[in-house]
């Protein structure tokens, strides 16, 4: 790997800027945390707004009671009020003490089955009074049902039976009995019948025929669209039999265009109903039950998609056929993980019924993203979908898409494939990349992220290779990600030649090197974890990382590995790799951990996997290790972190290897629950706080102890996880490294980091940190050893502060009472803060490291003054950031400004120097220049100075730290 001394990057950048692009403009101040939405449990809802609600959330709402508990399995019942109506399945733990007409309170958890909202979890119900009257809604006809109908008990008059169905036996040994009803205006509603609700449905099936005429009364239900859900035996009454039962009535299916179907909507106005469509052309064939339509004369609304997902069993269609299709319009969940059901979008589907074949037409140019419309590139969903933006919203926008033709212009691929799929962005992106050739993880996510179907697992690609020329396939959804559907070999790659990388820091005797590395699921069992793994590994510990005297090992597995033995000793995996680097002429390590119990640490089942640490016995002395949180609740089910105790020459090291619990039971951010709840936060958070008290402890215990914090965090740079583990105490060295060397693991097209390294405040000036990509934007067949990138730092601990003069003293002083012997040096406590002006752009900078003040000096940057006293150490930190857009910096105590800062786009470049106590200090003042571009603010602990920028216009911000009194 080549790298340059990026050191100094930004401040070169400020010197010669020219032309610059300014981020707004944003008041230092303390900001306070954004206001959150929330639903105050006691607050009783109508079942209507409750259906509005994220699932997930915890609501309250009161109604009567329509049907006995159960009917429909579980203690299941439907609620009724004004509103409408809404199925509650309590948690089985849950008490439920109902009858049909009792009005209750009831608080539950939103969720969803099939389509249909409903109320579950653990419920709490309180009965307010009893034989209340069940109101139906009566209707004579079905046309104007829509799925946010479900739940609403209904009295249906005047309808005609159609496709009754023989009464066949559920798994479960119930019997069933379907069959569909028919209004005046021919639209139908389909009827479900279940034995379990008490109704004998073999006497219903003898007392019903097709073309009979009947009144009934139901739930309103969804299952793969509409239905009706009766749950009494006198539910219907025939007002008149049919004299003719052999031809039954035919529902007539209103003929409309895609776009209308469609809607402007994430589900369809018509879900449910019978539709005709006309004039339209297959573009895609998907297996032998699936394939995609797009409309041939469309509406021409950019908001209202103009293809169509089509079911058909053995369809026999072929791209270019010209179709007339009769179906059911149905909301599809396509494939995805075992929660799909509460989490994921739907397709809109036609379930053709019919499917006439009446020639054969060009399929319609597709849309090319990046040149005819642009995926937007800030927002995935910012308004819960209460309305519908295409222009701002990434889920709308993709929805406006849905099941058409779009295509992509030589795509850039942004990193490995995995399960077939490429992430991408097209040529006429704008975004810039990183060094690998990916787009760097952000608070927004990326929402113009594209996913390629490629449907070709074995298809080999990397970061910075290429799509050659253009594919094209309509839009899908799976697994939580909306996706362009390409045919399986359309997709041909150009290598990008991206090579893995080494480390530019090299071992030095009098500096300490520390790395840490996900090893993912590494164990002495060779049926898993392969010879090849192995030699890659330590390969890279040799001549990657260049033989670190530390390292924190995570995902090291017992010695059978997911061999659920009951074993959870590790020493045969260790010695495996440490036989391997010693092999291929590293050091002989010698291996440390605290053994997890069997299957409470997390991973796969029986492999036990567990934070460890590799140590260079030649070079640093092991004195203790423990385990941090073996007894605390909150570290159930997750490794417990790992505090070993070490001493390099003089210098005592606290190493904390942490693997923190996964992302798992996130919901997806492309979901239909907008925002995404990330409920894996909350263990996290819990976890940091944890952590990070122990470490205080041991501060506070050991002043001299230098703390060096590394691991696996499963989360972001920016993550509340990081800044509790931060504190006060330590620096996450990669908050301020590089964008362009900013990652280590790549998901869901994001380049982001998981691993991180924090040390000692003390210790960052003096560290040389890098980030080693030789695994997560690459595929196996190109040398990927894990799914982790290591994480490594060189710690120096020579002081490098400058010479402080002396500071001038009008006090009387004493005769020497020794003369003629040497005086004794007072140990150095103070640094001093160096004041430098740009010439050509009128901004001041100020730094406390003297070797900086030189760099920018050659840049031609004039020293102003080096006299302000400041503490070499103290617990009030003055942070500094960087505007990459202005060149312009800032420095503020304050963590809340920083963290808004850095989210608004301002870089966090780490600890400047640091403030002396306000009872004993000098203050130092903070002013803000509202006419200026660069330079915008300045600091002085001249009274003179600060009023006379006051008067040029200037706008005090009060006392921004404190130096020394001089």
């Amino acid at each position: 790997m080549s790298k340059t001394n990026k050191r100094f990057m930004s401040l070169a950048i400020s010197a010669v800027l020219v032309s610059p692009v300014f981020l707004s403009s944003v008041p230092p101040m303390i900001y306070a945390q954004e206001n959150v939405s929330v639903t105050n449990e006691q607050q009783i809802l109508t079942t209507s707004q409750v259906k509005q609600l994220t699932n997930g959330t915890v609501v309250t709402l009161q109604g009567v009671v329509v049907n006995t508990p159960g009917v429909w399995g579980g203690t299941g019942f439907y609620i009724q009020d004004a509103q409408g109506g809404l199925y509650v399945y309590p948690a089985r733990n849950s008490v439920v003490n109902v009858v049909p007409g009792d009005e209750i309170k009831i608080t539950g958890t939103l969720g969803e089955y099939n389509g249909e909202k409903q109320l579950g979890g653990s419920v709490t119900i309180e009965v307010i009074a009893k034989e209340k009257t069940i109101q139906a809604t009566a209707l004579n006809s079905v046309a104007n049902l829509q799925a946010s109908d479900t739940g609403s008990y209904l009295k249906l008059t005047t309808m005609q039976v159609a496709n009754k169905t023989e009464v066949t036996s559920e798994a479960n040994g119930s019997k069933r009995l379907e069959f569909d009803v028919i209004d005046t205006n021919q639209r139908s509603l389909h009827v479900y019948l279940n034995s379990r609700t008490g109704i004998d449905v073999e006497q219903v099936s003898q007392a019903l025929q097709n073309n009979d005429l009947i009144d009934l009364s139901g739930i309103l239900a969804y299952y793969r669209g509409l239905q009706l859900k009766p749950f009494e035996q006198n539910f219907f009454t025939v007002i008149k039999k049919a004299e003719d039962n052999t031809t039954p009535v035919t529902p007539v299916a209103e003929t409309l265009k895609i776009g209308q179907i469609q809607g402007m909507q994430h589900r369809s106005p018509y879900e449910g109903k019978k539709v005709t469509i006309e004039d339209v052309v297959v573009t895609a064939v998907d297996g032998t039950s699936r394939f995609y339509i797009q409309d041939l004369q469309p509406d021409d609304d950019a908001k209202t998609s103009d293809g169509l997902n089509v079911y058909f069993k053995n369809h026999q269609v072929k791209v270019g056929d010209k179709l007339t299709l009769t179906g059911e319009v149905v909301e599809f969940l396509g494939a995805g993980y075992a929660e799909k059901q509460d989490t994921d979008l739907t397709i809109t589907q036609l379930k053709a019924e019919q499917l006439q074949k009446v020639g054969q037409a060009a399929t319609p140019a597709p849309i090319v993203l990046g040149v005819d419309r642009k995926v937007p590139d800030k927002v995935i969903e910012n308004d819960g979908f209460s309305e519908f933006d295409p222009n701002e919203d990434a889920l709308d926008f993709w929805e406006s898409v849905e099941g058409m033709q779009v295509a992509v212009n030589d795509a850039k691929i942004l990193g490995p494939q995995k399960n077939g799929e490429l992430y991408v962005l097209p040529k006429e992106s704008q975004d810039v990349l990183n060094q690998s050739g990916g787009l760097l993880l952000d608070e927004d996510y990326n929402p113009q992220l594209i996913v390629l179907a490629t449907g070709d697992k074995k298809l080999r690609a990397k970061a910075n290779d290429r799509v050659i020329g253009q594919v094209a396939g309509p839009v899908t959804y799976s697994y939580g990600m909306y996706k362009i559907y390409l045919p399986k070999g359309s997709v041909t790659i150009q290598d990008g030649q991206l090579a893995r990388e080494s480390s530019t820091i090299q071992p030095a005797a009098d500096k300490l090197t520390i790395a840490s590395y996900n090893i993912e699921n590494f164990s002495a069992n060779q049926s898993t974890t392969s010879d090849e793994k192995v030699q890659r590994i330590a390969q890279s510990f040799v001549s990657d990382l260049h033989a670190p005297d530390l390292i924190n090992l995570l995902e090291m597995q017992d010695n059978d590995g997911q061999e659920d033995s009951g074993n959870v000793d590790a020493s045969l995996s260790a010695k495996r790799l440490i036989d391997k680097i010693k092999e291929l002429g590293g050091p002989e390590y010698q291996y440390i951990d605290i053994a997890p119990e069997n299957n409470q640490d997390g991973g796969a089942p029986g492999a036990n996997i567990r934070v460890g640490f590799l140590y260079n016995p030649e070079r640093v002395s092991f004195m203790k290790v423990q385990a941090i949180g073996k007894d605390n609740p909150i570290f159930a089910n997750t490794r417990k972190s790992l505090a070993g105790f070490f001493k390099f020459n003089d210098q005592e090291i606290l190493l904390v290897g942490n693997h923190l619990n996964s992302k798992r039971g996130d919901q997806p951010l492309y979901g239909k629950n907008q925002p995404a709840v990330l409920g894996s936060e909350v263990q996290r958070h819990e976890l940091a706080k944890a952590i990070a008290a122990f470490v205080d402890e041991q501060i506070k215990a050991n002043s001299h102890l230098n703390v060096v914090m590394t691991g696996d965090f499963n989360d972001f740079e920016f993550s509340q996880t990081l800044q509790i583990l931060e504190g006060n105490q330590l620096t996450n060295l990669v908050k301020n490294h590089p964008a362009a060397d900013r990652y280590s693991y790549f998901y869901q097209g994001n380049s982001q980091t998981l691993d991180h390294l924090l040390v000692s405040n003390r210790l960052v000036s003096k560290a040389k940190f890098d980030m080693v990509h030789i695994n997560a934007m690459f595929m196996q067949e190109d040398g990927r050893a894990s799914d982790h990138d290591p994480v490594i730092v060189q710690l120096s601990f020579d002081p490098q502060t400058p010479v402080i003069p002396t500071i001038p003293d009008d006090t009387p002083k004493n005769p020497d009472p020794n003369p003629g012997e040497e005086p004794v040096q007072p140990i150095e406590t103070k640094t001093l803060l160096s004041r430098l002006y740009n010439p050509n752009n009128g901004a001041h900078f100020f730094t406390a490291n003297s070797a900086e003040a030189a760099y920018l000096e050659g840049l031609g940057w004039r020293l102003e003054s080096q006299t302000a006293v400041l503490p070499q150490q103290s617990d009030q930190p003055v942070y500094r950031l960087y505007n990459p857009n202005s060149g312009d910096h800032h420095y503020t105590m304050a963590k809340a400004e920083v963290n808004h800062l850095v989210k608004v786009g301002w870089q966090a470049e780490g600890v400047a120097w640091y403030s002396a106590d306000k009872t004993s200090g000098k203050p130092v003042y903070r002013l803000y220049n509202p006419n200026a571009k660069v330079g915008t603010h300045h600091l002085t602990a001249s009274l003179a100075e600060r009023n006379h920028l006051l008067s040029l216009g200037w706008q005090a911000e009060g006392i921004s730290y404190y130096q020394m009194e001089g």
